[in-house]
């Protein structure tokens, strides 16, 4: 478990900042870092892929049961988006082996 400062997580969600409302930007950097994450690093072959799969489409509405955001997840981008709330995402898995190493970098591992 590990509290993530913001320096980091605006640096993990930089892609977002030029498309996104200042507003929700912010919000979901102060949504990510206002209390504990449990950070995972899985490996094999087709590990993205595999753990994608385990979590399920973002949005729980359309995340089959029997995945992470299926079955535990709550909030639905498309009301989430336009309300300038960050989704209460449940879970975060790289979606590319380069993203994967980006990410876990950045996270000093």
């Amino acid at each position: 478990m590990m509290q993530l400062k913001k320096s980091l997580v605006e640096k993990w969600y930089k892609h977002l900042k030029t498309k996104l409302n200042p507003i929700l930007f912010k919000a979901i950097i102060d949504y990510l870092t206002s209390g504990k994450v449990v950070v995972g690093i899985l490996e094999g072959e087709n590990a993205v892929s595999r753990v994608r799969q385990i979590c399920g489409p973002t949005n729980p509405a359309e995340s089959p049961k029997g995945t992470i955001r299926g079955d535990y997840g709550e909030d639905d981008l498309r009301i989430c988006g336009p309300n300038n709330r960050p989704t209460r995402n449940i879970v975060h898995s790289s979606g590319s082996p380069e993203e994967a190493i980006r990410e876990i970098k950045l996270l000093g591992m």
